[in-house]
């Protein structure tokens, strides 16, 4: 975890823990203090003081029924085994994003939920499919967007109690999605992949860049699309 305090002109490092061989994969903050890093096999660290030191949590409800069943029969043979077993088996948490007084966490396997307490406990949400999410938006009409493998993009209008499946006509991973002024958004993909709605998310029209590469993030300045991909 690097830390900036002059807008990026240098960094710092605050975590680094390459024993684990795990990566982080997103980090928020709900304010100057307090804040939230979640990474692969469910890492999830929490820091107090604006990322001076940081503390592992492991959030159980976050696991399937049968899931957790199976932790509590192997803790009570073997507690090596128990500890072994749960360090990889929650899922990838690929993004968390904080709205409000709401945090959203999604990732692999399907995995869609939120807190009202800032992580400390999470509600799932039904599963809509069983396939990796790699963002998850507000979008400008005050709905959600998400996005992940194989084109997939699903749309509530209710907070997340019901989704639908918007049609992409692709299929590569989609990486996150960009709002752009009052009602245009962005979908950036794998495969040089671009899609473009301008109704809330139902629909989106699509791009391909000619050279074919991943298209990992973006912001917009300036009235322009800034993109990063891969090298």
């Amino acid at each position: 975890i690097l830390n900036t305090t002059n807008g990026g002109l240098s960094w710092h490092v605050q975590q680094n823990l390459p024993v684990t061989q795990k990566p982080l994969l997103d980090i928020a903050f709900k304010d100057a203090q307090e804040g939230i890093a979640v990474g692969a096999y469910g890492m999830f660290y929490r820091t107090l003081d604006g990322g001076m030191s940081w503390h592992q949590e492991f959030h159980t409800s976050l696991l399937a029924q049968e899931d957790l069943n199976y932790l509590e029969d192997l803790r009570q043979e073997d507690e090596q085994a128990y500890l072994d077993e749960r360090a990889s088996i929650l899922p990838h948490f690929n993004r968390v994003f904080v709205d409000g007084r709401t945090t959203y966490l999604i990732g692999e396997l399907g995995l869609l939920a939120k807190s009202n307490d800032f992580g400390r406990s999470w509600q799932r949400f039904d599963e809509i499919y069983q396939g990796s999410f790699f963002d998850l938006v507000r979008t400008q009409q005050g709905n959600l967007l998400a996005v992940g493998l194989r084109g997939n993009v699903y749309r509530s209008l209710t907070n997340g109690v019901d989704w639908q499946q918007s049609e992409t006509d692709v299929t590569a991973l989609l990486n996150s999605v960009v709002l752009a002024g009052d009602a245009s958004l962005f979908v950036l993909g794998n495969n040089g992949v671009i899609l473009t709605s301008t109704d809330d998310g139902k629909s989106f029209t699509k791009r391909i860049q000619p050279d074919g590469k991943a298209l990992l993030a973006g912001v917009t300045f300036n009235g322009q699309l800034v993109l990063a991909s891969e090298v």
